[in-house]
């Protein structure tokens, strides 16, 4: 049964050669595809036995309707924990009274683009981090497979 879709994912990625691939891979349920990007990420997933009816995530912190959100976090002083994540790591919070710690707190900066580090850029043209690269490429990855 051909698919309505470019890539009719059992078909790709679960047969080769018309047999199913090796026993383990017998157990496979559901297939994802993550968008990581510069800038916005998503995904979107498909259970093997109906593989028709590919599912994309439209729903980000309570909000419906996008497909994607901002590949951005925001982290707590030490940058150590993810306190925000997405579009909230952007958004400000406004207050009438501000300390002078909070407002030339550098944490309220929100950590992006660190995708660029994996890129063949110049390290010149790469922006600069509060933390490591890897740091917030797996803390964005761990946060965005909750959802």
């Amino acid at each position: 049964m051909d698919s309505l879709f470019p890539i009719n994912i059992y078909d790709k990625f679960l047969k080769q050669d018309n047999k199913l691939l090796g026993s383990d891979d017998n157990n496979i349920r559901v297939v994802v595809g993550l968008d990581f990007g510069t800038t916005y990420s998503g995904f979107a997933y498909c259970h093997v036995s109906d593989e028709v009816n590919i599912c994309s995530n439209d729903v980000w912190n309570g909000n419906v309707g996008q497909l994607k959100t901002n590949t951005v976090l925001q982290y707590d002083d030490e940058y150590n924990n993810v306190k925000l994540w997405g579009a909230p790591a952007l958004v400000k919070k406004q207050g009438r009274s501000r300390t002078r710690r909070q407002k030339n707190n550098e944490n309220d900066k929100p950590v992006e683009l660190f995708k660029l580090h994996l890129g063949d850029l110049l390290e010149e043209l790469k922006p600069k981090l509060p933390v490591d690269y890897k740091k917030a490429i797996t803390d964005y990855l761990r946060e965005i497979g909750k959802v």
